[in-house]
């Protein structure tokens, strides 16, 4: 969906919305029609929306994008899902397989991921698919988490990538790998 029609979507469901947060709306949702229809049911229970899928477009993700795949293949999408954005060797590290770049070469077909430019090697999973599985990973194995973010800090890191590193670190709470990010560039 455009932004246009999203507006107009929210509008006929009664819950219209200023343009930064269909922007935000449209962000979280890849503009699949499906899931715009989702969020706007996801307002009425959530009127707060937080820009994360609800309740609604998680079953949704769950029963009819996850359910059909290949475990391996939600296995991977899971462990990758702390990731805002991949590329095969951050995705054998988070994944633990070596066959990182086979898997998302499936899930560049199956539509679940697509690459930030045609000649990229970096790839951005949908976020209606990521958002719930990151969601179960805090809600159900929160170690886990944070060992991945841990690991996508490290994996960033230790490429003097301190921008991509900062958040997963952060938000997993690595202190140390925080401080040597911040002075490892004064040493320089």
């Amino acid at each position: 969906f455009s932004a246009a029609e999203t507006g107009a979507l929210l509008h006929h469901h009664g819950r219209p919305q200023p343009a930064d947060e269909i922007e935000r709306l449209l962000d979280a949702t890849g503009g699949w029609a499906a899931a715009v229809e989702l969020a706007a049911l996801d307002l009425h229970t959530d009127p707060a929306w937080s820009g994360r899928p609800g309740d609604s477009t998680r079953r949704y993700v769950q029963d009819e994008v996850l359910a059909p795949l290949a475990a391996e293949i939600v296995d991977f999408l899971t462990a990758t899902s702390v990731a805002d954005r991949l590329t095969v060797g951050l995705a054998e590290a988070m994944s633990g397989r070596d066959d990182a770049a086979c898997l998302l070469e499936r899930v560049e077909d199956a539509q679940l991921a697509s690459r930030e430019a045609p000649d990229s090697s970096w790839y951005r999973v949908e976020p209606l698919v990521r958002f719930p599985l990151l969601r179960r990973l805090e809600d159900q194995e929160p170690r886990k988490l944070q060992a991945l973010q841990r690991c996508a800090a490290t994996w960033h890191a230790r490429r003097g990538d301190w921008d991509e590193a900062l958040r997963p670190a952060m938000l997993a709470g690595d202190w140390e790998l925080i401080g040597a990010m911040i002075v490892g560039p004064l040493l320089g």
